[in-house]
């Protein structure tokens, strides 16, 4: 009742500011952003009183979005959808606080306070302007910022499940998208514009969009094979399942991304080494037979050169690392290798102990919808490499130095303990598989840090903030079962 009354009088107050903030867009010909605010009053009612269907809705902003506005039927700043709802989401956790709830929030006082001491040090120690601090904030943290939000929202377990099997679902939609996006490749790029810039690799992103997503596309394909392999190793063997996780690996060889095809094996074998599994020779035969079958649909589904560039990479892995590692007169990488872009960003911050304490400020590396805010060393790498840069530890370091990758570590290792903790400790089956496919995710999200942007991007990051919201709240509600089973009523 107490925050119902706080809504009544603040939502006026919400609605005329997002008027003035249309007016604005409006007189400064930015239509695209006016497009997304006008179901505002809709997505307020979502927030406040349907919090499910706001989830719903960023969920659908992020696997669906990328792909209409490369098709031209929505505009390019549909994709604030996302950050709209979560702004929302914590005004509604802001209204909870008021009402005098106790928030839950799991190394809170050191993540604000980390986050505060970056901001500080980008603002003054290397002159960042402020919105490309709250940009790159906006870009670094946001699904942690949903990570708080949920939790404190205290969402039944069994929308956990329901999104956990949406998220299934959307896996196997990219089966035949992709598919279709190889076999039609020149129909596409006669009919959609995004697609004429386009090399013949980067066609196979599936509903995450069209251009450098492939990547993306594989790590979370890998994430949820992770959970597949998790949930039959702790049930009986299930061909349905078996069936779809060799599926699965379709899209994954017709992206194309050569490093995924290194570290979601790793992931797997990481998943059952850790999870105590005992017929680890049966699932270890059959992720053997996984691989063997994705090779086979790569070879009959791709035309030459998917096949080729895959033999190429893998038949000369030294030339390959070379490629990676490649390097001109200024140090400055060649073509797109992440190995050179992660030692090239290493050395500019190492020049100075601020930098490498703190990084050159928050959105430094971010790209960015608006062009004047977008982070001075993406333009220099973009200006000087002709690319943005794309492994997240390079955009770590850059960002945040040291500083944040000891934060990054402090979220993986918390992360996994608690996680670790739910194994161990929950009688649930479903929740015990999840966690045992989560532990194969965080390995394979840890190596993939050093592939691509995988935290920051939309996918993938909302998939691992999502889950570990999930882990979270079960150990929650495990705790508080064990507490109050734990208590003595004494007679009076």
């Amino acid at each position: 009742m107490e925050i119902d009354l706080k809504l009544r009088f603040y939502m006026p107050f919400l609605i005329l500011g997002t008027s003035l903030i249309a007016v604005f867009l409006i007189v400064s010909e930015r239509f695209d952003l006016f497009a997304i605010l006008t179901p505002f009053p809709l997505l307020l009612y979502f927030v406040f009183r349907k919090t499910e269907y706001a989830i719903s809705l960023i969920i659908l902003s992020i696997f669906l979005t990328p792909y209409l506005i490369g098709l031209g039927i929505l505009p390019r700043g549909a994709k604030w959808i996302t950050e709209i709802t979560i702004f929302l989401l914590c005004i509604k956790v802001f209204f909870l606080k008021a009402s005098g709830k106790k928030l839950n929030l799991p190394l809170g006082t050191f993540v604000f306070l980390t986050l505060s001491i970056l901001a500080i040090t980008s603002l003054f120690l290397n002159n960042t302007n402020f919105l490309t601090i709250l940009l790159g904030i906006r870009l670094h943290f946001k699904y942690l910022f949903l990570f708080y939000v949920l939790l404190n929202l205290n969402l039944n377990m069994d929308f956990y499940k329901k999104v956990i099997h949406f998220l299934l679902i959307i896996a196997i939609i990219q089966i035949p998208v992709t598919i279709v996006q190889v076999l039609t490749y020149n129909s596409l790029f006669s009919l959609v514009p995004q697609v004429a810039s386009l090399t013949f690799i980067d066609i196979a992103g599936g509903t995450f969009g069209w251009g450098d997503t492939t990547g993306i596309l594989a790590i979370f394909l890998g994430a949820v094979i992770c959970f597949l392999v998790g949930y039959q190793a702790v049930h009986r063997f299930n061909l349905k399942h078996s069936l779809i996780t060799i599926a699965l690996t379709i899209p994954i060889f017709l992206s194309q991304s050569m490093a995924s095809l290194i570290i979601i094996p790793i992931a797997l074998l990481m998943l059952l080494l850790l999870g105590g599994i005992k017929s680890r020779f049966f699932l270890v035969s059959s992720l053997i037979l996984v691989g063997l079958l994705g090779m086979i649909s790569n070879m009959l589904l791709s035309p030459d050169t998917f096949g080729s560039r895959t033999m190429r990479y893998f038949s000369n892995p030294k030339k390959t690392i070379e490629q990676q590692a490649a390097t001109d007169v200024y140090g400055r990488p060649k073509s797109a290798g992440k190995i050179a872009a992660i030692t090239y960003t290493t050395k500019l911050v190492g020049k100075k102990l601020s930098t490498l304490a703190f990084g050159f400020g928050l959105g430094s590396s971010s790209e960015s919808y608006f062009t004047s805010f977008r982070g001075r060393l993406s333009q220099e790498f973009r200006a000087d490499v002709g690319y943005e840069l794309k492994p997240q530890i390079a955009r770590i370091i850059t960002d945040m130095g040291i500083l944040g990758l000891f934060l990054y570590l402090i979220f993986f290792t918390s992360i996994y303990n608690v996680n670790k903790r739910i194994f161990h400790t929950t009688t649930d089956k479903y929740w015990k598989s999840i966690s045992l496919g989560f532990k194969g995710m965080i390995f394979l999200y840890l190596m993939g840090l050093f592939y691509r942007p995988i935290l920051d991007a939309e996918p993938t990051g909302f998939s691992f903030w999502f889950i570990s919201t999930a882990v979270f709240s079960l150990s929650n509600r495990i705790h508080m079962s064990r507490v109050e089973n734990q208590t003595v009523i004494r007679p009076a």
